[in-house]
């Protein structure tokens, strides 16, 4: 531990010493290239969607069952509809059932 801790300590230093060494217009050039990295990487992150009104009242009408898996943390969605009924309801919890009891006889890999 004690000789990873001089190896950084030194490697920074080094790298400390090369920067203050360069010209004005070296530094410029690379701070300039950082922040393009840094402004590559912000556009690939995923963003949410942009919802407009009719997209955000279809989703408030829609009813969802989900199940966690408290062992996997898994979440499953057991379904989505507009109309929840008892049958609907039920009809869910017995799919669930049989998703898991096909599940229990698969062998594992």
């Amino acid at each position: 531990m004690c000789l990873r801790f001089v190896f950084l300590l030194i490697t920074r230093t080094a790298s400390w010493l090369r920067l203050s060494r360069r010209e004005g217009a070296w530094q410029t050039a690379e701070i300039l290239l950082l922040r393009h990295h840094l402004a590559v990487l912000q556009r690939q992150q995923p963003r949410r969607p942009n919802l407009n009104w009719a997209d955000r009242a279809l989703i408030a009408l829609l009813f969802a069952v989900a199940v966690i898996e408290h062992a996997t943390r898994c979440i499953r969605i057991l379904g989505v509809t507009l109309h929840p009924t008892g049958e609907w309801t039920a009809q869910q919890a017995r799919n669930l059932i049989m998703d898991l009891g096909e599940q229990a006889h698969r062998p594992s890999s």
